[in-house]
């Protein structure tokens, strides 16, 4: 029997590990039994391999260090420590070994069918076979031999964990947790020890065999576990443990004794309890991992995997809609059997399940660390912080400090403070009375030399359902697929678009509405799109205008935005500046800040003017509001936008999802009335114009604009023109009506 003390991380792919592990010289009890300190790096587990060069595979580069070879310093209980410093990595399509300062050898991609992108587990820690010899556990030591809890110099660790991500870049570990296989024998310990240790583990063995308890003491014991429970109620495993998420050190009671048949509820708030006998993992969790985990987890594990999955609640978009943080009973589900009475699932399996389905791995008890991680990466140090009336936060930060500079091509670049072609000549916008702004400058400007960023809370991710995607879109296509295919995320639009020419660029006037938005993930936008390439060559788009996403910023209120992606929406991209891309040169516009006033039905209408346009000389994608020159993004994040873009598209976009239910959303577009309506009821565009190779503004006539409605039951649009709007279009609608009653 192989018994594990181990950290595991899998939040991602992994292209490495360093750490430095503690030596020392355990006993080993009988010959075919031994005792270990490794890494594993992981992606499913085969039947090849070897140890060192005892077959084909390891190639050896050093001529100073013998793989399998004996070394000639170890630890001493209270005594001299000594450590190694191990770096594995990959290289192209190698895997390479380095022992302190020396580069030993390398593993050829070949070998591995399951690892040319990565690995999806890295693992640290201790593993010993146990024989159970005579029917006794081994007395085979793990580490130095002693409880992981002795600490310095007296049990084993590791230290300085770090993972290596597909840049060849050291991050610290996210997401790590502990399996021990039986923390009575052997166990673990983590901590975080600052910049000398970082993430560190010790890990050990309580040597000998494990105490039996008594009959007596068997039952004390549950009687004392079932009072530390309390009021949070107890979810019962497969061996008839008991435990609650308020008691995580509860784990792998085996020698207390037989499985239960059956316990007394009635003085504990728990009414419904049941035992399990038996259960297979098989189909959910790798063979490898169910022998190390330890049998109360797999337990909750295999069955909240097969629960969920019964339940319908198997893809991200299902799960983006709990609230983790605040989830008490997520399924119940009833089962029937022998000796199987009820199975329930509480809170508890929360942490354990959700992310866990085949490809993720989002283990929501241990985020913590990664949102720290993930904000401080996203909220960069303010010189100024303001506080907008709103609950949203704005720092002032440097502007070289800003988000695009964590960009590789960026690490030399001097920011333009605007054009140096020339720019063209707004309209003043008529004889309006009111300035557009927003709600944070009630409050406060930054300073000269520094940029408004909306500060990123943790609310903000938990609420997004994806901490390492936040702030992008998902890449289902949103604009141009108007096939009517069903899928649970739906996109509508009323657009109006100019197609296969050259563009510099566009302007519009567009007015700004509070429309109704049903649920957290859904939106309501009205923007501009420049865009070349298509969906299957590869989308390159630059966006800007007005949203509301819940999702993202937590309220419901009219935000200016903007949006890229080089990439179809997959992998490159996202709003604002929540990665790098977009340079911000203007202090006094936020992106992703609320707007100070928005339009009403039948009353005072309010629109600002928006320009994206091309700087000849630079190459670089201008954003202007009204008259603050916001930033620009650079060619090289869109390079089928180097040139000039083939496509220009203004108009309206909602999403929603279906879930099966059959009706259409009721979250509205625009002003949530249809075109025909007309002014101060509907929403619009006007001053439509495109920017054409010289930089000139051209004014497209009605009859040359495309439209795209997908479904103008639901949403509409009016286009027309006249001497003081140019070419303009009404839009919007209500969603669901007694016309659009259904998907």
């Amino acid at each position: 029997m192989i018994q594990y003390a181990v950290m595991n991380s899998m939040q991602g792919k992994y292209f490495g590990t360093k750490f430095a592990v503690n030596m020392w010289k355990p006993e080993v009890q009988v010959p075919n039994e031994f005792s270990l300190a490794q890494t594993w790096l992981a992606n499913g587990y085969q039947g090849t391999g070897c140890y060192n060069n005892v077959c084909a595979g390891f190639v050896q580069r050093s001529n100073k260090i013998a793989v399998g070879g004996t070394y000639n310093t170890v630890s001493q209980y209270d005594g001299d420590q000594y450590e190694l410093s191990v770096l594995i990595w990959k290289d192209g399509e190698n895997w390479w070994l380095q022992i302190g300062e020396e580069l030993v050898g390398y593993w050829p991609g070949q070998l591995f069918n399951s690892l040319g992108n990565g690995a999806t587990i890295v693992q640290w820690g201790g593993e010993i076979v146990n024989k159970e010899t005579d029917g006794k556990h081994t007395g085979t030591d793990m580490g130095s031999g002693h409880f992981a809890e002795e600490g310095y110099k007296k049990a084993s660790y590791f230290r300085n964990l770090m993972t290596i991500d597909e840049t060849n870049t050291l991050r610290e570990p996210q997401g790590v947790y502990p399996t021990t296989g039986h923390d009575n024998c052997y166990n673990i310990k983590a901590g975080d020890g600052g910049t000398t240790w970082g993430k560190k583990i010790r890990h050990a063995e309580r040597f000998g065999v494990s105490v039996k308890l008594t009959e007596e003491e068997k039952r004390n014991s549950r009687a004392e576990m079932l009072k530390a429970i309390g009021d949070v109620g107890p979810v019962v495993d497969a061996g008839g443990i008991i435990a609650s998420s308020s008691s995580p050190d509860l784990e792998s009671w085996e020698d207390l004794g037989s499985q239960i048949e059956n316990f007394d509820c009635s003085e504990f708030p728990t009414r419904i309890a049941g035992e399990i006998k038996s259960f297979s993992t098989e189909g959910w969790v790798a063979p490898k991992l169910s022998k190390r985990m330890d049998k109360f987890m797999l337990y909750l594990l295999t069955a909240g995997k097969k629960a969920l999955a019964d339940g319908g609640v198997t893809s991200d978009e299902v799960m983006a809609e709990f609230n983790k943080a605040k989830c008490g009973v997520l399924i119940g589900s009833a089962m029937g059997g022998m000796k199987i009475m009820v199975f329930l699932i509480l809170g508890m399996i929360i942490p354990i399940v959700v992310g866990t389905f085949p490809g993720k791995s989002k283990l929501s008890d241990l985020h913590e660390q990664e949102i720290k991680l993930r904000l401080k990466q996203l909220n960069k140090p303010a010189i100024k912080s303001i506080h907008s009336p709103d609950g949203d936060i704005i720092d002032c930060v440097w502007i070289y400090d800003q988000p695009a500079f964590d960009h590789p091509l960026f690490k030399s670049h001097t920011i333009q403070m605007r054009p140096k072609s020339n720019w063209i000549r707004d309209k003043t916008g008529g004889n309006k009375t009111y300035i557009i702004h927003q709600l944070w400058r009630t409050k406060g400007e930054c300073p000269e030399n520094t940029i408004p960023i909306r500060r990123t809370t943790r609310d903000d991710l938990i609420r997004s359902g994806s901490i390492k995607n936040y702030g992008r879109k998902s890449p289902p296509p949103t604009i141009y697929h108007t096939d009517g295919v069903q899928t649970e995320e739906v996109h509508e639009h009323t657009c109006v678009y100019v197609d296969y020419g050259q563009f510099h660029g566009s302007k519009s006037r567009i007015s700004i509405w509070k429309p109704n938005v049903l649920r957290t993930r859904e939106f309501s936008l009205a923007q501009t799109w420049v865009v070349n390439g298509d969906w299957d060559t590869g989308l390159n788009t630059l966006e800007s205008g007005w949203q509301i996403l819940h999702a993202l910023y937590g309220d419901k209120n009219p935000r200016l935005f903007a949006y890229w992606t080089g990439d179809t929406y997959q992998e490159t991209g996202c709003y604002n500046l929540d990665c790098p891309g977009f340079v911000q040169v203007s202090r006094h516009i936020s992106l992703g800040a609320a707007l100070n006033i928005f339009s009403t039905y039948n009353g005072e209408q309010y629109d600002f003017l928006l320009t994206i346009e091309k700087d000849q000389e630079t190459g670089l994608w201008w954003l202007k509001f009204e008259t603050y020159l916001i930033g620009y993004w650079p060619s090289f994040i869109v390079p089928k936008l180097a040139v000039s873009a083939r496509k220009i598209v203004w108009g309206g976009e909602i999403v929603y999802y279906t879930r099966g239910q059959g009706t259409h959303t009721l979250t509205q577009m625009g002003s949530g009335h249809f075109a025909e309506k007309g002014f101060r009821k509907a929403a619009y565009f006007n001053s439509l114009e495109y920017i054409d190779t010289s930089n000139y503004p051209i004014t497209p006539s009605p009859q040359h604009l495309e439209t795209t409605v997908t479904r103008p039951e639901c949403y509409n649009l009016m286009v027309g023109s006249s001497q003081r709007w140019g070419t303009y279009f009404f839009y919007g609608g209500p969603g669901r009506n007694p016309q659009c009653p259904r998907t």
